[in-house]
């Protein structure tokens, strides 16, 4: 991104921090690189968090518009990934009132293919073949080869199943899920309220 910047002639930038609120609590202005990079320092010591690390982690995608799709929910799943034990259970919970958000991102997941066939199948694609949201398939892949993903939301039970997922329609389904998947042995529980607002370490 600096690269692309630099090149098109980039001279001036001004970016905020907001906080919960959506209230301006800071602005660093200048130079792309380092501004930017101030920045991201005082995001990280004012708003990050250690790694509460558990067999499941909840979380949601912040409410509407966030959770509009299942496109968008990815980025909460990041975020509980962050914090969920290999072979946890992430528990995200959306409405996905659009639905799928995107006919390229759902075919990648159609067919029954596994997470680990999708990114065996990105790495072999070309830079300049890369498809159109293939970044975003390429991070739930990931996240769903070292977690099972139950998700909250109003999608289809068949649509969820075809993203390799769970479906539940409320907390208390996915948690009777989750107690199948782990074996009735819940331990100790993440909780991320709005998962794409938190940085963890």
């Amino acid at each position: 991104m600096i690269h692309a910047a630099k090149a098109a002639g980039l001279a001036f930038i001004v970016n905020v921090v907001l906080s919960a609120h959506g209230q301006v609590i800071a602005s660093f202005a200048g130079d792309c690189e380092s501004a930017h990079e101030t920045g991201s320092m005082f995001v990280l010591d004012k708003m990050s968090c250690p790694a509460q690390r558990s067999d499941i982690v909840i979380t949601t995608n912040n409410g509407y518009p966030m959770d509009q799709n299942l496109y968008q929910m990815v980025k909460g799943m990041c975020t509980a990934e962050a914090c969920c034990n290999d072979g946890g259970v992430i528990i995200a919970v959306g409405k996905c009132g659009d639905g799928i958000g995107g006919e390229s991102f759902q075919k990648m997941f159609g067919h029954g293919r596994s997470p680990a066939e999708i990114l065996q199948d990105f790495r072999t694609v070309p830079p300049q073949d890369t498809q159109i949201d293939q970044w975003q398939a390429h991070i739930l892949a990931r996240i769903m080869e070292r977690c099972r993903v139950v998700l909250v939301s109003g999608l289809e039970d068949d649509m969820v199943r075809d993203f390799g997922m769970i479906p539940a329609k409320d907390m208390a389904q996915a948690l009777a899920a989750t107690d199948t998947l782990l074996g009735h042995n819940r331990g100790m529980i993440t909780v991320i309220p709005e998962g794409i607002s938190v940085i963890v370490r």
